[in-house]
């Protein structure tokens, strides 16, 4: 459409050709000819800047999409953030509990121990406050053999016979979790229950 134009502008200029004269023939042609070529050289830019105008806003909005992507991961690592930290302060609140009820454990067979070894009895001692309040249908007293030395232990929430077993063997009785099971009797998976009355046998 340009180059239209521009022909029609160059075609009404006030130029006078001779017809007579070949010169300025083929001078007006040459003109015409420049003219034409740059009306496509215009064309040709225009649509180059129309097609960089389109990948400027292409990338633009590639731009936009990946600032809101990046958002997106800040958030998210924002939230793992604050969950680590949670469970960070959960486990050592875990870890702080189990240290509590390993040192009062160690603490009640240390009791047991010393009350053995001043001729009190079979080292019996009460059940602690909170597993007198909780306990579970407390089972029968084991019966050791009469000649059979050793300690009476009641269950509290918490213990497990490995953990009854490393508080005696921390105190100098080796009683393993086999003897505790062999001298009461207990099979293989067997749940302790608060309040529960266990021999420890003394080798």
């Amino acid at each position: 459409m340009k180059r239209l134009l521009l022909f029609a502008l160059f075609l009404a200029s006030p130029v006078i050709v001779h017809a007579q004269d070949p010169g300025a023939t083929q001078d007006a042609e040459a003109a015409r000819l420049k003219l034409l070529r740059a009306a496509d050289q215009i064309e040709v830019i225009q649509a180059s800047g129309e097609a960089n105008a389109a990948q400027v806003t292409t990338l633009k909005a590639e731009i936009e999409q990946q600032r809101m992507e990046l958002d997106a991961t800040k958030a998210q690592l924002a939230t793992l953030k604050a969950d680590n930290a949670s469970l960070r302060e959960a486990l050592e609140k875990l870890d702080a509990a189990r240290a509590a009820e390993r040192k009062t454990l160690l603490d009640e067979v240390s009791k047991i121990v010393a009350d053995a070894g001043k001729g009190q009895g079979q080292g019996h001692v009460a059940p602690r406050a909170e597993a007198h309040e909780k306990a579970e249908a407390p089972a029968a007293p084991a019966k050791a053999d009469a000649a059979q030395k050793g300690y009476e232990y009641v269950v509290a929430k918490g213990d497990t016979l490995s953990s009854i077993s490393a508080a005696y063997q921390a105190q100098g009785v080796h009683a393993t979790v086999a003897d505790i099971r062999k001298a009461n009797t207990l099979s293989n998976g067997q749940t302790l229950h608060v309040g529960q009355k266990l021999f420890i046998p003394k080798p």
